[in-house]
């Protein structure tokens, strides 16, 4: 049995929080508007960010921007990563966050 690499887990890791995300709402009743995973947003600095999975839905008329930061780690994260997954969110406009580890 062949071992993944890091980034393939971490992919997998993605896609799988992708999936979990969708399902919980589709179960909602939430109108998905736009859905993609490994994406490059670019921020009011003109700095360019990867976001792992990036989500917009519509709920009672009103459209919500989602950045999900995804961490397949087996150990405690370093507060550096939430800061820096903080920094896109105050970069990027309009934008809300979840970090997933």
């Amino acid at each position: 049995m062949t071992e993944l690499s890091n980034v393939a887990k971490g992919t997998e890791y993605e896609l799988f929080v992708r999936g979990v995300y969708e399902a919980v709402l589709k179960a909602e009743g939430v109108e998905s508007i736009k859905e993609k995973h490994d994406i490059k947003l670019v921020g009011k600095s003109g700095c360019e960010h990867q976001i792992d999975v990036y989500w917009e839905f519509k709920i009672a008329g009103q459209t919500y921007r989602t950045a999900i930061e995804c961490k397949a780690f087996n150990s405690d994260v370093a507060i550096g990563r939430i800061r820096d997954f903080y920094g896109v969110l105050a970069d990027v406009p309009n934008l809300n966050g979840i970090f997933v580890t």
